[in-house]
């Protein structure tokens, strides 16, 4: 009793209930009820009583008529004991949960870096810049007529639905910056539930490959971060320094999955993955296996043979090819013609405009798209009406005119600045964007290429001459160029482009010209014209990935001219070495001793020379 004292009251038990210490509290009345019983008892008798003849007192005498009142207060303290005991004991297990909680946030901290490495494994392909081009081109109001439909409300609400919805369409029609849209609609869907999660993935032509492998792997990895957690296999896969199997991603997904009530994802154009039978395969797996009875999957794609055998028996499936589109399609041509500037001059002729890119483009988003780009750029009345009585039928007629409207004497840059952007944009390079090269870099190898004069042509005249086949974006300050439209490579490859345009049809290599590409990458950036130009910086950072490829790829030793290159650009007698050899010793020394060795592997005469004769050797080249 002496332990709940006054000075006690800021102790856990007297916070986890004020009433301890009240004046009505079991504390103070357990203490009336011991002063009251010890008024009750006989007092205990001396020692001389006890060892002489005891004298019987009245207070014995009495004690059977105060037993009743004696046992009652036991009763009642031994109540006020409980309530006493179960305060500590909730005192107790507040100090436990406290220690528990410490442990936690210590075991939080130790192993966050951990789960970071093993996110980071995980990412090979990180569709976020898709994504943000995607809604960067979505129309206000455009796409909400599939968020009316019940076969959407279903799948987005209803457990027992099917788990697959497809939405196909034919090429043009708008199915990425659609899925964009539902992307953030399911994004605000999931932030109103701790439960439910979301994730997405694009897949992209640059990408060469199938794309099951990384469209799971980036899965795992955002559901792995969503819940804050890494199980126990994948982070052995980790450890041990393999890549994880498709199984062993499944069962990865599996086990995380159980952290959400339902988790969202999807994947955009599954068409462009080259080829598709593994993805196809996953898909239809995590949309039947009862193993992902929580996972919701939203794919896009074309309505292709092999596609729609896979996937139509085991989804609900919503076709683009509805009047619902061609309403967008008018919304989004109406927006874009009332803000623009250049047509404000003629307000008399929207309207005509209006309907015939509606009419015309037949559900196709891009082919209004590239229609209405051509009629800005013209500059009278006449021109215009012209224009809109004689609109191409479909997107490769659109692509031919384009083409065919290129200056004889600029055909020659046209054709090398496609080879550029195709070939970057399947060259197997880490370290850059695959879909995008770098505006400066592509003027800079262009120009150099073609024996051109620095500033001959300017991006502006790029963006004239291609049109609505590329597009240029802002990432980091920097400028990027890329083919516009998935449908724009296709047009390059096909025999349809070829007889329409004889002179331009060698843009486009059946092959990769990643050879071609490497040797225009490393030139100017072992010449002398870029020793102090600030515009030399990006073309060494594709230089700098372009050689690390090329240094893993055994073509190279069947060209002695890459060699030799490679060698210079290495050297530090070269007079671009002090302004670019903290690349070139990345290169050789961040952890991929490979590169080093495999130049020396497969250039041993021509190292060996180099390093005893004619150059010094380069900071961080291993010994031979």
């Amino acid at each position: 009793m002496n332990s709940f004292n006054p000075p006690d009251e800021l102790d856990n038990t007297t916070q986890l209930d004020p009433r301890l210490l009240d004046k009505a509290g079991p504390i103070e009345a357990c203490r009336r009820c011991l002063v009251s019983l010890e008024a009750l008892l006989p007092p205990y008798p001396s020692k001389s009583a006890q060892n002489g003849r005891r004298k019987i007192t009245f207070a014995e005498l009495a004690w059977p008529l105060k037993e009743s009142r004696a046992r009652k207060l036991l009763v009642e303290i031994s109540l006020h004991k409980l309530t006493l005991l179960l305060a500590i004991t909730g005192d107790i297990a507040h100090d436990i949960k406290g220690i528990r909680l410490g442990v936690d946030r210590v075991e939080q901290t130790l192993t966050d870096a951990q789960r970071q490495e093993v996110y980071r494994w995980l990412e090979i392909t990180n569709p976020s810049p898709l994504h943000n081009l995607a809604v960067q081109n979505h129309e206000r109001e455009t796409g909400t007529w599939l968020l009316r439909l019940p076969r959407w409300n279903e799948w987005l609400h209803w457990p027992d639905s099917m788990r697959l919805l497809w939405l196909h369409g034919i090429p043009g029609a708008g199915k990425t910056v659609l899925a964009s849209f539902l992307i953030e609609e399911l994004k605000d869907h999931c932030s109103y539930s701790d439960q439910d999660g979301q994730a997405y993935y694009y897949c992209h032509y640059a990408h060469s490959g199938d794309e099951a492998a990384p469209f799971l792997r980036w899965l795992v990895s955002q559901a792995c971060r969503q819940a804050r957690w890494v199980p126990q296999q994948l982070s052995k896969i980790h450890s041990l320094g393999c890549d994880p199997s498709s199984t062993e991603l499944q069962d990865a997904l599996e086990t995380v999955l159980a952290k959400f009530q339902t988790f969202y994802v999807a994947i955009d154009a599954v068409d462009e993955s080259s080829p598709r039978d593994d993805l196809l395969a996953v898909i239809a797996a995590l949309a039947v296996d009862k193993r992902f009875h929580n996972l919701k999957i939203l794919a896009t794609s074309r309505p292709y043979f092999d596609i729609e055998t896979k996937l139509k028996c085991i989804s609900v499936n919503i076709s683009m090819s509805n009047p619902e589109v061609a309403g967008d399609i008018r919304r989004m041509v109406h927006s874009r013609l009332r803000s623009s500037r250049r047509m404000k001059r003629f307000p008399h002729l929207l309207e005509s405009i209006e309907d015939a890119l509606v009419f015309g483009a037949q559900g196709m988003f891009r082919w209004a798209h590239c229609q209405l780009y051509n009629i800005e750029q013209l500059r009278n009345e006449s021109q215009i009406l012209a224009a809109i009585k004689n609109l191409p039928k479909d997107l490769a007629e659109t692509y031919a005119r384009a083409l065919s409207d290129i200056p004889e004497c600029d055909r020659a840059f046209v054709r090398r600045v496609f080879v550029w952007v195709c070939g970057h944009a399947q060259a197997p390079w880490p370290a850059v964007s695959h879909t995008r090269i770098n505006a400066c870099a592509l003027l800079s190898a262009v120009s150099y290429d073609l024996g051109l004069p620095a500033g001959a042509y300017t991006l502006d005249d790029v963006k004239e001459l291609c049109g609505c086949l590329i597009d240029v974006s802002v990432d980091s300050l920097d400028l990027f160029v890329s083919l516009a439209h998935y449908t724009v490579r296709e047009f390059l490859q096909s025999t349809v482009f070829i007889q329409a345009t004889p002179p331009l049809s060698r843009c486009h290599p059946p092959q990769p010209p990643s050879n071609s590409l490497r040797v225009s990458f490393v030139k100017p950036c072992s010449a002398n014209q870029y020793l102090q130009q600030r515009t030399g910086y990006p073309t060494e950072r594709h230089t700098a990935s372009s050689t690390r490829s090329a240094l893993n790829c055994t073509t190279i030793n069947d060209r002695p001219d890459i060699q030799d290159l490679f060698l210079a650009y290495f050297s530090p007698n070269s007079p671009h070495y002090q302004r670019s050899q903290s690349m070139q010793r990345m290169l050789l020394e961040k952890d991929d001793w490979w590169t080093g060795l495999h130049l020396i592997h497969h250039l041993p005469s021509k190292v060996l020379l180099a390093s005893t004769t004619r150059i010094s050797r380069p900071i961080g080249w291993p010994r031979c």
